[in-house]
């Protein structure tokens, strides 16, 4: 199981990448958010 604090540090390396490389938000960018969740 994650905890809050796993699901936290996925979330925020997300958010740093798509920040870094000017990436739009797309469903393919929702997807692999709640996939990399998943796992």
């Amino acid at each position: 199981m994650l905890t809050r604090r796993h699901i936290r540090l996925k979330i925020m390396q997300i958010i740093y990448a798509l920040k870094i490389s000017d990436f739009e938000y797309t469903k393919e960018t929702e997807k692999k958010l709640l996939e990399s969740i998943d796992s």
